[in-house]
């Protein structure tokens, strides 16, 4: 894509053939064990929670 430097993909579910897919310097790939290391390392635990209600 033109204009970016880097792509994130951000998978709540990912299929088996996605978990196994190699990650390029580019392309980010954030699987469900990646997003709750960054939710606990922000605090954005309790942010989570309010958008659940």
């Amino acid at each position: 894509m033109q204009g970016y430097t880097r792509l994130y993909f951000i998978v709540h579910s990912p299929t088996n053939d996605l978990r196994k897919a190699e990650t390029l310097e580019d392309l980010k790939l954030w699987l469900p064990e990646d997003i709750a290391w960054r939710v606990v390392k922000y605090g954005l635990a309790e942010w989570i929670i309010d958008k659940t209600r």
